[in-house]
């Protein structure tokens, strides 16, 4: 019961830092009930081509690494496919420069269902788990190192997203859910998962 309450008081306490950091930058204005976060972020008003060509050229620089040097490696076709998409929304954007409409809202759903998404994974574990103490421990800096996590990743998200109006800036938003959040998350449980293997095995020895 304990551990439910830190997951709850660590997810809510840990969306204030967020606003305060995004509003402390100039990224934007949030609003954060402690259990939800509405942002209004900063966004150039109109297409910016130096982004999108900075963007490109990086996009054609790994492209040209992973099939020069990177094209035996397993982790090529996802690269490929990453790039790809990435291109799809840089050509989509320049060629038709649309705004997204309501990228905020849409920008703090995304955030509100990550941490929805870590809370809820989080109590899962404390569930299907049996309870030690050394566990517990584990348990905390778990939901410190992905609450944290989330917090830097859509934060670099808001200070870069606001130069791409279009797809490229939902795709950048993927990656920052995807990569720069959820990922770590991930990685929390699975370090929780090995732990707890690690404490039945000296149990049973």
């Amino acid at each position: 019961m304990a551990l439910v309450v830190v997951n709850l008081v660590t997810a809510a306490l840990s969306i204030e830092p967020y606003a305060t950091a995004v509003e402390a930058l100039g990224l934007g204005s949030c609003v954060s009930d402690y259990v939800t976060l509405s942002c209004d972020l900063v966004r150039e008003p109109a297409f910016q081509w130096s982004s999108h060509l900075v963007l490109l050229g990086a996009a054609l620089a790994v492209l040209a690494v992973t099939s020069i040097g990177l094209i035996r490696l397993s982790i090529a076709p996802f690269l490929f496919l990453m790039i790809a998409a990435l291109l799809f929304c840089l050509s989509f954007d320049m060629a038709f420069q649309l705004h997204v409409k309501n990228f905020s809202r849409l920008f703090s759903s995304t955030f509100n269902l990550t941490t929805l998404v870590m809370f809820f994974s989080f109590l899962f574990m404390m569930v299907i788990m049996r309870f030690e103490i050394r566990l517990g421990w584990r348990f905390i800096g778990a939901m410190l190192q992905s609450y944290f996590t989330r917090d830097v990743a859509f934060l670099f998200y808001a200070a870069v997203q606001g130069a791409y109006i279009g797809t490229t800036a939902l795709y950048l938003l993927f990656i920052a859910f995807a990569f720069g959040a959820f990922t770590i998350h991930i990685m929390s449980i699975a370090g929780i998962c090995r732990h707890s293997a690690r404490l039945r095995n000296m149990g049973a020895a």
